[in-house]
């Protein structure tokens, strides 16, 4: 195990938009300007995180996934949404059950917005979920974590100075959720018709340097992702992903989120060749209503994933890269042979990149520590830091990469 030890600065978030908080406030929440005379809402990071292991209730703990999907997606769901609607998804604020979010994502490449908290995912390019969609559109997501996970992210951000990644070992029982809005409109999706609205402050252009501005996104995928110790035979987490069906039934949009399916695992050695000669997938459950526009854009060979994800990758294998320090991309490349790399069944401590540190399938702390540890982010680190040798034992895909390169960056 290896622990980063830095002679690191405290640091000072004076400069960063004020909140009243009744507990320390140790991270802050976004580094957005918000515009003259805005009076909405504003985005509270949730991180009065849990100082021991929690005991709360798992309604799906007794549930099969393998045989039973749709009631563990139908009951995952249910528990997500508990509460939510009447903290008006301010998690922080719900009274049934305390959610939290990771900090250090103010700031990077995606950093969050001022409203939500909401960081920018990855761009749809024309076509992709339909004919009448002819450009790019930008899509924003706001990701959270129960009080297993919130204790997990305590632990690793525990000194705000140092943070230690070898801490990133999530509980039996944590659930991670992440809602998904799109700026796409509905004459461009038309399947996105009476769903929920957000406004978001957002790119004004396609361009991620360009000045943000508020506009309106529309939600359109929900993704979870559950440690369950019944997958720890492939990789101990069980991944869903829901979309809007405006066929549903339901009051509102948030009722009319309906899967697309499940995994458990990467079913390692399936190739979209081997899909063709009639190998089929044995760690998935897809749901065969889902609406076209989920089911036309699954992953690579057929595995889950959700519309506005990579179909050259999957759920589990995007996930499966999270690790410090981040020396292996998200998506796969190569032959057919060569992309089944990215679609092992890593366990939860298993890096993806032999001597690295697993991140337990968290790209959020993925990000996070990278943006800490990035000078041109945080001036409390040195430009070349100093560290010490590498000891032998670790084994590296590169040579002579420094311990403290920030490697490939965590975006889709």
């Amino acid at each position: 195990m290896r622990v980063f030890m830095l002679p690191i600065l405290i640091l000072t978030f004076l400069t960063f938009p004020a909140a009243n908080h009744a507990l320390p406030h140790k991270y802050p929440d976004y580094s957005d300007p918000v515009p003259e005379g805005y009076t909405g809402k504003t985005f509270r990071l949730s991180q009065d995180y849990p100082s021991s292991m929690p005991t709360s209730d798992r309604p799906w703990k007794d549930i099969d996934f393998t045989k039973k999907p749709n009631e563990y997606l139908e009951i995952v769901r249910k528990y997500i949404y508990e509460g939510m609607r009447e903290a008006n998804w301010e998690v922080d604020r719900n009274t049934i059950g305390k959610w939290y979010h990771v900090p250090w994502m103010h700031v990077g490449k995606n950093p969050r917005e001022f409203i939500h908290g909401m960081t920018q995912e990855r761009t749809l390019n024309p076509g992709d979920l339909g004919p009448r969609q002819t450009r790019k559109i930008q899509n924003w997501a706001v990701g959270f974590y129960n009080d297993y996970g919130g204790y997990t992210i305590g632990q690793v951000w525990k000194d705000p100075t140092n943070p230690d990644p070898a801490s990133a070992r999530f509980p039996t029982g944590t659930v991670v959720a992440k809602v998904l809005f799109t700026a796409a409109t509905v004459d461009q999706i038309p399947e996105l018709a009476g769903t929920i609205q957000w406004q978001a402050n957002i790119n004004a252009t396609l361009d991620k340097d360009s000045p943000k501005k508020i506009q309106m996104l529309r939600l359109l995928q929900m993704d979870f992702g559950v440690r369950d110790a019944r997958a720890d035979g492939t990789t101990g987490w069980v991944f869903g992903t829901f979309v809007y069906d405006g066929r549903a039934d339901g009051a509102d949009g948030w009722d009319k989120m309906v899967p697309v399916g499940l995994t458990w695992g990467n079913d390692p050695g399936i190739t979209p060749t081997g899909v063709a000669n009639g190998a089929t997938l044995e760690e998935v459950f897809l749901n065969p209503d889902a609406p076209d526009y989920a089911r036309n854009r699954l992953g690579w060979a057929g595995r889950l994933n959700g519309p506005v994800d990579d179909p050259e990758s999957s759920c589990l294998s995007c996930h499966s890269t999270a690790q410090w320090r981040p020396q292996a991309q998200m998506t796969p490349t190569g032959t057919e042979r060569e992309r089944l790399h990215w679609f092992r069944n890593l366990k939860p401590d298993q890096a993806f990149t032999e001597g690295e540190i697993s991140l337990n399938y968290s790209l959020q702390l993925a990000a996070s520590i990278q943006n800490f540890f990035n000078p041109s982010l945080n001036p409390a680190i040195p430009a070349k830091p100093r560290h010490p040798s590498r000891p032998k034992k670790e084994k590296y895909d590169k040579k002579d990469i420094d311990p403290f390169d920030l490697g490939y960056p965590i975006e889709r």
